[in-house]
């Protein structure tokens, strides 16, 4: 095992494409390169070390976890899994022969996925954290707007009961907050939800924020998109605002039309 860590970003494209030639003399066959560094789409702290090495290097610079990949695959190490690390940096674990301990991080990969979405969060946590209050429902039922006129909203979404047995069906989920527009942020999901099950997920399912948007207003007899129609966290029971903040997400009530609204999902994936 060989290890590059906080060292690529000191260095050009050109300049690290050359050190990993160098380096591929030295990895055996089976053996593993390992490139730790911050990168600039892997979170927030990604993003002010690229700042920090532009103001402060002479060539350094940020790398993206795809152009990384593919300096690598240049180099003759085919073979990538990024791994996330508690310190919010991440380390691409490469190799020029498939070796089993490269197994894709699902979760991972989704929570990539969700941002390319363009959602600005999205956190993993296990089910077992997430908040089912009785409160949530009874505040659906008395005082909200879309109660009854809803498919995706009580009393036509599942009961608080539901939702717990439902859950205890899943250990993992994603939490991903988005903006408005509702009808846009609602889409995003359902093709998170989409790759999840392309990946590999055969349960994966999406909770939504708000009211279903799918059309103007629901048909009495059924709903005229069930393919498309999700139920909100919050017709579930789910406290949502301790969801997020449980995944260090902030969220406060909206109390004029120049506060910033944003929505937040529920991605359950095994």
């Amino acid at each position: 095992i060989v290890v590059a860590s906080n060292l690529i970003h000191c260095y050009s494209k050109q300049e690290n494409a050359d050190l990993l030639e160098q380096l591929k003399q030295t990895v055996l066959p089976d053996g593993l390169l390992v490139i730790h560094d911050f990168f600039i789409n892997g979170n927030s702290f990604g993003a002010l070390y690229d700042l920090h090495m532009m103001v402060n290097t002479y060539n350094g610079r940020g790398y993206s976890f795809e152009e990384t990949v593919q300096i690598l695959a240049d180099a003759g190490f085919s073979y990538t899994n990024v791994i996330e690390l508690p310190s919010y940096s991440h380390a691409i674990i490469a190799s020029r022969q498939r070796l089993n301990i490269l197994g894709s991080d699902v979760t991972f990969q989704l929570r990539q996925k969700a941002l390319s979405l363009g959602f600005f969060a999205a956190e993993e946590i296990n089910t077992t954290s997430i908040s089912i209050e009785p409160w949530v429902k009874a505040k659906c039922t008395y005082g909200c707007m879309f109660y009854g006129k809803k498919w995706s909203c009580p009393p036509h979404s599942m009961s608080v009961d539901e939702f717990k047995e439902l859950l205890g069906c899943y250990s993992r989920a994603i939490v991903v907050a988005g903006q408005p527009p509702l009808k846009d942020f609602q889409k995003k999901l359902l093709e998170l939800e989409a790759a999840a099950f392309l990946n590999g997920s055969k349960k994966a399912l999406i909770f939504s924020g708000g009211p279903c948007t799918w059309c103007a207003s629901c048909a009495e007899d059924q709903c005229r998109f069930p393919e498309k129609r999700r139920p909100s966290l919050e017709s579930c029971g789910c406290d949502v605002f301790a969801l997020a903040e449980s995944c260090g997400i902030s969220v406060q009530p909206i109390k004029s039309s120049a506060d910033f609204v944003q929505y937040i999902g529920l991605l359950l994936v095994e």
